[in-house]
């Protein structure tokens, strides 16, 4: 492991680019202090106990017939107390979540308009990257990240793009980052559930909003909300039914400090023109 520093992040991903039912690729990372992280997990896992949970794992809380879970879904006043009292626990203790999540299918289409390849994973740790550095320009921090699939080649490939971006000091060799050991996983870390909570949120709410995308002219907050209001019109109209706010992504939003990047058509186009002119470093 990498020698410790004040600030960690724990970073989780939902949605995979082999799945044929994912469109979207999500990302959560979650920074604190080591003083707050410690304090995070006495409070976790005492939620954890009330509610007779081992561990929080958003896939799993959503197969049927998961017995882990039984005795808390289908009852609404339970389901709210045990996901507010998540909700806080990380409301009170987490700095901020920077937040990455890439659209697929415009992923695809940039990569052949303009021959270049990326890795989904890397490019969604890229674009915490880019959010965690904005926020904390001269502090050291470590980021920890769940197993994934040869880690390193997805960790280097991340800090290519970081450094061969152009705009952003990002300067990733000072970053840190390592997956969990293998004797660890998602169960016994806790800040890796609340990273997974965030990204699970993510991403569903980022497959209900796929055919939206922010205009290449909007400058200001009030012009995006502007264009979400028309695009949600246009989508009520085409499926009878507005589109669906998730009240535990909401909470999640709200109680944090989120900072982070849509990788959409524009977005992804933008990077390669403006920020990536030299290639994207691999």
């Amino acid at each position: 492991m990498a020698a410790v520093s004040e600030l960690r992040g724990y970073v989780d991903d939902s949605g995979h680019y082999r799945d044929p039912n994912h469109n979207v690729v999500a990302m959560a990372c979650y920074l604190a202090r080591l003083e707050k992280w410690r304090v995070f997990e006495r409070r976790w896992r005492e939620v954890l106990s009330d509610n007779k949970v081992p561990y929080l794992h958003m896939k799993e809380w959503w197969q049927k017939d998961n017995s882990i879970y039984s005795h808390i879904k289908g009852y609404a006043s339970k389901e709210a107390s045990f996901f507010s009292d998540l909700s806080d626990t990380i409301r009170q203790n987490v700095s901020m979540c920077a937040i990455s999540y890439v659209r697929l299918p415009a992923l695809k289409k940039i990569s052949s308009k303009y021959c270049f390849e990326l890795n989904p994973y890397s490019l969604a740790l890229y674009g915490c990257l880019i959010s965690l550095r904005q926020s904390y320009w001269d502090e050291d921090f470590q980021i920890i990240i769940d197993k994934v699939e040869k880690p390193y080649l997805k960790i280097d490939a991340a800090k290519a793009y970081a450094k061969s971006d152009v705009r952003h000091n990002i300067r990733p060799d000072k970053i840190p980052i390592t997956p969990i050991e293998d004797s660890q996983s998602a169960k016994s870390v806790l800040p890796l559930q609340a990273a997974d909570f965030m990204a699970w949120e993510l991403r569903k709410n980022s497959e209900e909003t796929l055919t939206w995308d922010v205009p290449e002219s909007t400058k200001t907050v009030v012009q995006a909300a502007r264009d979400y209001g028309r695009w949600a019109t246009e989508f009520a109209q085409k499926n009878n039914r507005e589109p669906r706010i998730r009240k535990s992504a909401w909470s999640l939003y709200k109680g944090t400090r989120v900072q982070g990047v849509m990788w959409d058509e524009t977005t992804i186009a933008g990077a390669h023109v403006n920020l990536h002119p030299n290639g994207w470093g691999v």
